[in-house]
């Protein structure tokens, strides 16, 4: 959507820095493509070059044609990314923040309600803050509870 035949007439990385394309069968010299052209170019030569026999056949030998044909595939993929990065690296961006924004959201609520929690124990009374405790199933906080005087030990014996 972003990168239309418009908007990105060429595949290029920079001002200086413009991609042609070639694959060598149908396309024998290096042509200058919109972007989005290139991509889908490339996605096609890379999944007909996948689905040959000669690279099922060959398998994981990298230092035959595979090898290069394959590092061929990894530098355009890297081009794309350097375009994307270059001319729509605003999109991502703007994708991030409103991401980052709502983790920041998610975290800010959870504060609030660990604190909302915080106060309404608070403002209980002793035996409400033992029975809290002990449906959470804190020890600890029954512990300190008992230790704090408020409630009688004897009723509530805590392991010590």
């Amino acid at each position: 959507e972003a990168c239309s035949q418009i908007s990105c007439k060429e595949m290029s990385s920079s001002e200086n820095v413009v991609y042609k394309w070639r694959d060598g069968d149908q396309i024998g010299s290096a042509i200058y493509t919109p972007a989005r052209e290139y991509v889908q170019q490339l996605v096609e030569w890379s999944e007909n070059y996948f689905a040959t026999p000669s690279f099922t056949a060959n398998g994981n030998d990298l230092k035959n044609e595979n090898g290069k044909i394959l590092k061929t595939i990894v530098r355009r993929l890297f081009r794309v990314f350097a375009h994307v990065h270059y001319k729509h690296w605003n999109i991502f961006k703007s994708g991030m923040r409103y991401r980052q924004s709502s983790r920041d959201e998610q975290a800010i609520r959870e504060r609030r309600s660990r604190q909302v929690e915080e106060a309404k124990r608070k403002q209980t009374t002793p035996l409400e803050r033992l029975q809290y405790a002990a449906r959470v199933g804190s020890e600890l906080e029954v512990k300190a509870i008992v230790k704090q005087g408020d409630i009688n030990s004897e009723d509530f014996p805590v392991g010590e």
